[in-house]
């Protein structure tokens, strides 16, 4: 009988089609675990520069006091190192950041730490040279002074994280919504195929077989 290579022809494509729906879905699945599981990464890392940045200058100010009260040279050379890693690391990270807005933010963060290291290591030669009379409020108030731009511009920065990473949830929750649309859709093409395949299955074998039975 002629037609039975073109049902069995059309009955592979279909059941090939039916493999290709089904790795579709699988590979589908397996991105949405991975977004879900980047969520919580992405929620406690990727919007808190601001607050590194904050901490980190409030602990430099904190090294230079106590290098004014106790003349310790471990604490120029701890506040030599910190501060040379966190300039590092704002340069790193002012092409992470993921709007315009925060990497402005974090050039002129850059800027102003370049000002307050520049200050603030003056202020520790003067001192140096003022001799072991410690005088921390004079201290403290000239490194508050110091790091007041910085930690300005940090608040900013902190309002366009928030701003930043609502943007990011929604369009993230979005994408979330359209893949999980795509695997149910993939799930409803795969039923059909596998119906289809049944009925080229039936007209292709069954069905012939039947009628030469009843012939």
């Amino acid at each position: 009988m002629n037609f039975r290579p073109r049902s069995y022809g059309y009955a592979l494509a279909t059941v090939l089609l039916v493999l290709i729906v089904g790795w579709v879905g699988r590979y589908t699945w397996q991105e949405l675990r991975y977004l879900y599981r980047g969520f919580a990464i992405v929620q406690a890392n990727g919007f808190h520069l601001s607050e590194h940045v904050e901490a980190s200058v409030l602990s430099l100010n904190e090294t230079v006091l106590r290098f004014d009260l106790r003349r310790d040279p471990t604490d120029r050379s701890t506040f030599q190192k910190e501060s040379q890693e966190l300039q590092q690391w704002i340069r790193t990270h002012q092409t992470t950041v993921s709007t315009p807005e925060e990497r402005e933010l974090m050039t002129q963060i850059g800027a102003a730490f370049e000002v307050f290291l520049s200050q603030t290591t003056q202020l520790m030669k003067e001192r140096e040279q003022a001799g072991a009379t410690p005088s921390p409020q004079l201290v403290l108030e000239r490194l508050e002074n110091n790091a007041a731009p910085v930690l300005a511009l940090c608040e900013k920065l902190k309002a366009a994280e928030r701003l930043a990473q609502t943007q990011f949830m929604k369009d993230s929750h979005h994408a979330l919504g359209w893949m999980q649309q795509l695997f149910i859709g993939l799930l409803a093409l795969l039923v059909v195929l596998l119906g289809t395949a049944a009925v080229a299955l039936y007209h292709g074998v069954i069905g012939p077989l039947r009628v030469e039975l009843d012939e």
